[in-house]
Formats: structure tokens, C-alpha cells, sequence
């Protein structure tokens, strides 16, 4: 006398059977149909051709140099007075970014303690023309190219201190650079640092 086992077992083998044959066909569709090879069955957009080398020069070129508003005069780790310049290159759609060529940067005294202190002015260029020292002195946060003079002249304490209530100095940034025609350009931005108040 069959048990009830016995008799669930046809079905159970069925189901077994019908479950092997899906996957099976699953498989097989999966595998009849190859990825299509690079480029194939890719519809081309009209006017998709790629800008020249110039045009895309053109346009990522900075046209603006800007003094960030993060530039200051601070101490170094000797104690002495330094300024820390941050400057900004800007496109013609007012993007920062980064380019090769020469930064200048100038201090001058306005305004002080007696002009009979040292000298009244300090400048440094500094070399941005190879990939190395550009991507050196990037700071990728600010998108910005972070340039030191130090030591400065003794009486640049007064702005660091504020000890001197007309301590005035102008800071002067030029960045000098080929644009996508070969011709140098020079951009240029000034700034006035007073004594902290």
C-alpha cells in the first residue's frame, strides 16, 4: 500500500524537473546573447565631434588672478612675522583651478613705525612653470596656490600684533602665463593688510 510520501514523490519530482528546465533556459538566453563589442550599436549625436587642444586651452585658461580673502600675515615657528598668500586663478566662467607659469609677490609698508627700520618692502617670485612645483604649492581645498615670504622686515610685527594702531601694508600678487595662442599674459591683483584690531 503506497504511503503518502509515495505519493507526493511524482510531483515533487515534477516540480524539481520544471524548476531545472527555467533555469536552464535563463542560462541559456544569458549566454546566446554577447555584450556588444566597444562602439557597436552606439548612436552618434550630432555635433559631437571633440574640441582642439586650443579650444579647450582657451577656455580652461585663468583670466583673473585674485588675492583670497584667507591671505594673512601670521608668525612662522621661529616667532617672526610672514605673510601667507593665497592665490586664486580664475576662468572666464569663474572656476578656479590650476596653470603653469610665474607668480611675483610684493609687501610694502604704507603706513607705521619710523621709516628708518631696515627696508620697506619684500618680494618673492616663485616658480610655477613645471607640473612639480605647481601641483607643490596647490592647496586642493581651497583651490588655491599658497605662496610664503619669510622673513619679513622687523616693523611687519606691528600688523602680525596690532601694536601699531596706522600699521598699513599693500600686498601686490602678478602671475605671468602663455595663453592657448603662445602670447604672454600677465594678471595682477592687490590687497591692503592693517594691524589687527
Amino acid at each position: 500500500m503506497p504511503t503518502a510520501a509515495d505519493q507526493h514523490g511524482p510531483r515533487r519530482v515534477r516540480l524539481l524537473f520544471a524548476a531545472a528546465l527555467t533555469c536552464s533556459a535563463l542560462l541559456a538566453g544569458c549566454e546566446s546573447t554577447p555584450p556588444p563589442a566597444t562602439g557597436e550599436h552606439l548612436t552618434p549625436i550630432e555635433g559631437e565631434s571633440l574640441p582642439s587642444v586650443s579650444a579647450a586651452a582657451s577656455m580652461l585658461a585663468p583670466v583673473r588672478l585674485r588675492i583670497h580673502p584667507l591671505s594673512r600675515l601670521e608668525r612662522d615657528e621661529l616667532g617672526r612675522a610672514q605673510l601667507v598668500l593665497q592665490m586664486e586663478l580664475l576662468d572666464a566662467a569663474g572656476h578656479s583651478g590650476k596653470w603653469l607659469g610665474r607668480a611675483t609677490v610684493a609687501i610694502e609698508r604704507l603706513a607705521g613705525p619710523s621709516a628708518g627700520e631696515a627696508t620697506t618692502d619684500a618680494a618673492r617670485r616663485f616658480n610655477l612653470t613645471t607640473p612639480q612645483n605647481s601641483n607643490a604649492r596647490f592647496d586642493w581645498i581651497t583651490r588655491t596656490y599658497v605662496l610664503r615670504i619669510a622673513p619679513l622686515p622687523t616693523w611687519y610685527d606691528t600688523l602680525v600684533d596690532g601694536s601699531e594702531r596706522d600699521a598699513t601694508a599693500r600686498v601686490r600678487c602678478t602671475f605671468t602665463l602663455l595663453d592657448a595662442q603662445g602670447t604672454a599674459r600677465t594678471l595682477e591683483d592687490t590687497a591692503v593688510l592693517r594691524a589687527f584690531r
